[in-house]
């Protein structure tokens, strides 16, 4: 320290040009605990940084296995983690660099999805809606930046050990536009089509029926995803299944949407979900600001809860055992040679995001944490059975969407 208070010259410098002028970053930086998922082109692991042995998530991608689509969307997710996912509501992208033979992302590591969660007890009620509004306001930040995330599932809603929820899963999303948000939308620049074909690993339970018929979708296929979610938090089953997507799209064709009355679910939930998961577009609530005064939302403060300045009475359940660590045989990864000063293809996808106010470092800072508003969301969300028909009625002047 250069005098009491004030933090050295040296650090500031490191700090400011490892954000200018990201350090070099190898895979031996890495130790590999374990493999979590594996796609054709791309493999995710667990690891821990050989300095500091904090835990990340390390996601490979394959330049030889990806087609251009795939090499393209690899592109895509990195700009959006790097540009528009920069806040808590989000996986946090800490580094990102390649060479030869492949694509680094290194993330940070949440223990548990909300998929996780959903094979626990039962939800209560206030749960679902809290949830809710953790995903809508993150889909809000894309929607704003024309950015549609179109794999929006359980397993993509990732719980932080605080239990917040952050959106992650961004390697299908589709990028409209680049340019700053607020731009005039052009007349059909807002809709698209999936490049590949639809197959068995796909999601489609999770899916829009525009999207499972082949036609050209738009950011209202992510809203129905939630209503999807939504019904899988209150019900605690999918709304329509099926082993094939033909089975899928029977379903929600010809399938009714039931509420069990076991369940006894309220008038404004019943509400609200259908209006999500309206086969017909028309129909369906498209607008997230509009959706934050359904009456379902009535009595919770949306806007603390999307800030998560918040407190959550629910934190997911972490072991403490230690990973075991898999044989470096196992992980098949081989570094490719690094590009020439001036031969890299794409220069602007190496990043690095570390510093004192990175999400990754926030428990470094424990004195932050401890000034926020010390709010628990049970106060925030009375039941909504207090709504009276009134509420509906200021809502809407239409009747109950049944569709």
């Amino acid at each position: 320290m250069s005098s009491e208070g004030s933090l050295d010259d040296s650090l500031i410098d490191s700090w400011y040009w490892n954000a200018i002028v990201p350090p070099p970053v190898y895979f031996e930086d890495y130790t590999v605990l374990k493999r979590l998922h594996q796609t054709p082109n791309s493999k995710v692991f667990l690891v821990t940084e050989t300095e500091t042995d904090d835990r990340y998530i390390l996601k490979v991608v394959d330049k030889a296995a990806c087609s251009e689509t795939q090499l393209s969307r690899a592109l895509d997710e990195q700009w959006v983690l790097g540009r528009v996912c920069t806040n808590v509501q989000f996986t946090s992208l800490v580094r990102s660099w390649h060479d030869r033979k492949h694509f680094y992302f290194v993330l940070v590591y949440y223990p548990r999805t909300l998929a996780d969660t959903l094979c626990g007890p039962a939800f209560d009620v206030c749960r679902p809606r809290v949830y809710a509004i953790g995903i809508f306001s993150a889909l809000q930040v894309l929607h704003e930046h024309h950015v549609i995330h179109r794999d929006l599932t359980s397993f993509n809603v990732f719980l932080r050990e605080d239990g917040q929820v952050v959106l992650g899963g961004l390697a299908r999303c589709k990028i409209f536009s680049k340019d700053s948000k607020g731009d005039e939308p052009v007349e059909g620049s807002f809709l698209t089509m999936d490049e590949e074909p639809l197959s068995a690993s796909d999601m489609v339970e999770y899916m829009s029926p525009e999207r499972l018929a082949g036609e050209a979708y738009s950011f209202e296929s992510d809203l129905w995803s939630v209503g999807v979610i939504l019904y899988r938090m209150v019900v605690g089953q999918l709304p329509f299944r099926g082993n094939t997507i033909d089975e899928v799209r029977k379903s929600i064709s010809e399938d009714e949407l039931v509420f069990p009355e076991e369940k006894d679910i309220d008038r404004a939930t019943e509400d609200f979900i259908r209006r999500l998961l309206c086969p017909d577009i028309s129909q369906r609530m498209t607008e997230i600001d509009t959706i934050k005064w359904h009456p379902y939302f009535r009595f919770t403060d949306w806007d603390s809860i999307a800030k998560r300045k918040t407190i959550s009475p629910w934190r997911p359940w972490v072991s403490s055992y230690p990973v075991l660590r898999h044989p470096q045989s196992f992980i098949e990864i081989t570094p490719g040679d690094s590009y020439d000063e001036g031969e890299d293809p794409y220069p602007d996808f190496t990043c690095d995001n570390t510093g004192p106010l990175h999400p990754s470092t926030e428990s470094l800072y424990p004195e932050v944490y401890r000034n926020m508003p010390s709010t628990f969301y049970g106060p925030l969300c009375a039941s909504p059975r207090s709504i009276s028909s009134a509420g509906f009625s200021a809502f809407t002047s239409q009747q109950m969407v049944e569709c």
